[in-house]
């Protein structure tokens, strides 16, 4: 893998509110070199979603963020303004999970496309347009010139994912990060959606955000299995399906039809819930859950520790042993 392209050195997210400070990430390392594919996957509340939005700094008022986002070098929590509006959209690039919402519903998307390359690479409005519509048909949006002239409302949800796909690779980004990019989309859709990213990142980097262990699989080089806000696991592919070795990543992957035991073993839940945002236990968040845990898991936090090259867990099982 080349140099690092993204890197997260202690990246700490809480939101206060009247009632609570609710931590959403909690203390977040990671590295993600030029060209490289990573999954981040995790039931809903683990974190996922708010790593993204930290990393590009799309936050509310009421964020309060530590740690350094450092992107090829520049760290984009002490940057200018400026300078972080130059980088998004045209070195960063986000694929956000409901497109109905991301897009402006009063605006054309023809008119979405083409403010993006008239901003930041400064086109005029027929090169513009034309090379919004080479991103459609390259993301294989049916008729696409007439599509530009469509309103949001007047696509389909595979459409309009299609469209966000295109707005996203407009200014050829080096980082692609694609938030859970196939919600409430059907089968056949998910599949050619997935394709149409695993093309789209052959030439750059990608952070692909799922709770979808298999689907992550099919795209990315590396996994990261969150929890509570942390990273329990980190592993390539491979290490993850043959050897989980943290017991939320094996119940995760426990829990999908077909992959463990015979067609007709009952389908496995893990027990409990996540726990709530502002209400994180003490010790190993998962050990509430945990069908293993024993004393030391519910008084203190394991660490995250490589037990093989390039394998990374947090869990107290091995002194267990």
């Amino acid at each position: 893998m080349s140099r690092s392209l993204l890197w997260l050195d202690n990246l700490r997210l809480s939101f206060c509110t009247s009632e609570a400070q609710i931590e959403a990430l909690r203390g977040i390392n990671l590295s993600l070199g030029a060209g490289e594919r990573l999954g981040i996957v995790g039931e809903s509340g683990s974190g996922k979603s708010q790593l993204c939005f930290a990393t590009l700094g799309l936050l509310p008022d009421n964020a309060q963020v530590s740690g350094r986002v450092c992107f090829d070098g520049i760290d984009l929590l002490t940057a200018d303004a400026q300078t972080v509006q130059r980088l998004r959209g045209n070195q960063l690039a986000m694929i956000f999970q409901d497109p109905m919402s991301a897009l402006n519903p009063y605006l054309t998307v023809g008119r979405q496309l083409t403010e993006v390359l008239r901003w930041h690479e400064r086109l005029s409005r027929r090169a513009a347009q034309a090379r919004a519509v080479d991103l459609l048909e390259r993301v294989r949006l049916p008729e696409a010139s007439i599509r530009m002239r469509a309103y949001p409302h007047e696509l389909s949800g595979g459409m309009r994912q299609r469209v966000m796909i295109a707005m996203a690779l407009l200014c050829e980004p080096r980082l692609l990060i694609a938030d859970e990019p196939t919600t409430a989309l059907d089968v056949t859709v998910q599949t050619d959606i997935m394709a149409l990213l695993q093309t789209a990142s052959e030439r750059r980097a990608l952070m692909l955000i799922s709770h979808d262990l298999h689907l992550a699989a099919g795209v990315c080089q590396r996994i990261v299995v969150m929890y509570a806000g942390l990273f329990v696991e980190i592993g390539s592919v491979e290490d993850l399906f043959t050897r989980p070795a943290h017991p939320y990543t094996r119940g995760l992957l426990r829990a999908v039809p077909g992959h463990q035991g015979p067609a007709r073993e009952p389908l496995y839940s893990i027990p409990g819930q996540p726990p709530q945002p502002d209400q994180i236990p003490q010790g190993c968040a998962f050990a509430p859950r945990c069908e293993q845990a024993f004393s030391r898991c519910h008084h203190e936090l394991p660490p995250l520790h490589e037990i093989r090259a390039g394998h990374w867990r947090a869990c107290h099982l091995d002194a267990a042993l």
